[in-house]
């Protein structure tokens, strides 16, 4: 649930993972439905139509439990409907990231990443961002 969106998303995907080795491949495929938001900005209603997406990772393992991935994905459509007003606000977005992870106990990993993201429409934004990851086991 986004509760800032005032919306649930049911997200139905489907994909394969193929393995060779220290190396595995995994390409999925998915859907967004968006449930209506009938609490939208005083007193109106948001319909979202279906975002469509695919995404793609080449992962590496190495001695110790290391790892780096190579991912990438790409989504379209989710245009959005206001009191049966269509509005010019379809999605587009390409997403490209690497990442890096390693544990540092039996219980602990950390991961460091970074994600770029590419709109290719009005709505969205171009972004670079940088992660830091602590994970832990319990």
């Amino acid at each position: 649930m986004n509760i800032g969106a005032n919306c649930f998303v049911i997200r139905p995907q489907i994909g394969f993972v193929h393995n060779w080795g220290s190396w595995s491949y995994e390409l999925t495929s998915s859907v967004f439905f968006y449930t209506n938001n009938n609490d939208f900005y005083i007193d109106k209603t948001k319909k979202q139509k279906p975002l469509f997406a695919i995404q793609t990772h080449l992962n590496k393992q190495f001695k110790h439990r290391i790892w780096s991935s190579l991912s990438f994905g790409y989504g379209q459509g989710g245009n959005s409907i206001v009191n049966r007003q269509p509005k010019d606000d379809e999605r587009g977005n390409f997403i490209g990231g690497l990442s890096a992870g390693m544990p540092i106990s039996k219980k602990h990993s950390i991961k460091i990443a970074y994600a770029t993201t590419i709109t290719f429409k009005e709505v969205g934004a171009n972004t670079n961002g940088f992660v830091f990851g602590w994970s832990t086991l319990f």
